[in-house]
C-alpha cells in the first residue's frame, strides 16, 4: 500500500468459517490497525477474544446499545441525523463519547444519508451531525455498489464518487 494508506479487512460471518477470532488475531499481527465487522455481537467477540486494534462496523446500532459500543471501543455508523440524535442522547445519558462514521448512501439505497441529486440537503445533515457534542465523527463512509454490466458501471461509478461535491 502506499504510505500513509492502510488496509481494513471486513471480519463478518465467522470469517466465512474460517473463524473470526484467529482471523483476526492473525491480521493484528501482520500489522493491520484497524478491523470491520457487520454487527455489534461480531465486534464484542472479538474483544472477548483479545483484539485490541479499532473496530467499525458495517450496520447501524440500537441506541440503547451506545453505552456498550463506547465501553468496548467500537466504531459505530450513523446513518442518519435522527439516528444520530438518539445516539448522541445515549451516550451522554453515559457520560463519553461516541466513535462514529457517517454513512452517506451513494445509490445503492441501504442505509445512510441519500446524496445523489440531493446534494445540498446531504450537507446539511451531514453539518446537523457533526454539531452533535456527544458523538465524534471521524470519516464519511458509503457502499459503493457495481452489480451491473461492466459497460454501465462507469458512467454509474462516477455518478456515486460525486460524495467528494460535499462541503463538509
Amino acid at each position: 500500500l502506499p504510505a500513509g494508506a492502510s488496509l481494513m479487512p471486513v471480519i463478518k460471518a465467522n470469517a466465512y468459517g474460517l473463524g473470526a477470532v484467529h482471523i483476526a488475531q492473525e491480521l493484528e499481527r501482520c500489522g493491520c490497525r484497524m478491523l470491520s465487522t457487520a454487527d455489534l455481537a461480531e465486534a464484542l467477540e472479538l474483544r472477548r477474544a483479545g483484539i485490541t486494534a479499532p473496530i467499525l462496523l458495517l450496520g447501524p446500532i440500537d441506541p440503547l446499545c451506545v453505552p456498550e459500543a463506547m465501553e468496548n471501543d467500537i466504531i459505530v455508523p450513523v446513518v442518519d441525523a435522527v439516528h444520530a440524535r438518539l445516539m448522541d442522547a445515549q451516550a451522554e445519558n453515559a457520560r463519553g463519547v461516541l466513535r462514529t462514521h457517517i454513512k452517506l448512501d451513494v445509490g445503492l439505497s441501504r442505509l445512510g444519508i441519500p446524496v445523489p441529486g440531493r446534494e445540498d440537503e446531504a450537507e446539511r445533515e451531514v453539518r446537523s451531525i457533526l454539531s452533535l457534542r456527544h458523538l465524534t465523527n471521524e470519516a464519511l463512509m458509503t457502499h459503493i455498489s457495481g452489480m451491473m454490466e461492466p459497460a454501465v458501471i462507469y458512467e454509474y461509478e462516477k455518478e456515486q464518487n460525486r460524495i467528494d461535491t460535499l462541503r463538509v
